[in-house]
């Protein structure tokens, strides 16, 4: 799970049902086991989000290769405005937002500086389908190893 840091003074609103009520509106029937809240909408198979505390989130996501790109394209603003709602930073925000973690590379873990990815485009000069298209021809092209290739 990758984790997100949370706005200060923001974290409060995720308390006692908040993050469940973000993630029902952007994502519609969530269920919910302790602090671990999972749901699905569209291209997203499943999205899986931990409450660590008022300060954190942890964010997992499994994408359908097969979606159209209508839907993956419904299911990355979706995204967008989850996170956003919930950790009070924008996109652009968040991929400032770059931490060492600690990567298996061959037989021992490394600490390898990660950075999350985000694509955003100008919807007056790009077409919504097209950009969708753009968005899973890229999620292709970089594979699951994508931020490992990047380290190395």
């Amino acid at each position: 799970m990758q984790s997100f840091e949370v706005k200060r003074g923001h974290g409060k609103t995720l308390e006692n049902g908040g993050l469940k009520s973000i993630m029902e509106e952007e994502f519609g029937e969530i269920s919910e086991e302790e602090n671990l809240f999972s749901g699905s909408f569209k291209a997203l198979k499943s999205i899986k989000v931990e409450f660590v505390s008022i300060t954190e989130i942890k964010v997992e996501t499994e994408t359908d290769n097969e979606a159209t790109p209508e839907d993956s394209l419904d299911a990355h603003q979706a995204y967008n405005r989850f996170m956003q709602n919930v950790t009070a930073f924008n996109a652009k925000q968040r991929i400032g937002r770059a931490e060492t973690k600690q990567v298996f590379v061959g037989d021992k873990y490394e600490n390898r500086i990660m950075l999350p990815i985000s694509l955003s485009y100008d919807h007056r000069v790009v077409d919504g389908a097209e950009g969708a298209r753009f968005c899973a021809h890229l999620r292709e092209s970089l594979g699951k190893d994508f931020a490992f290739k990047l380290a190395v």
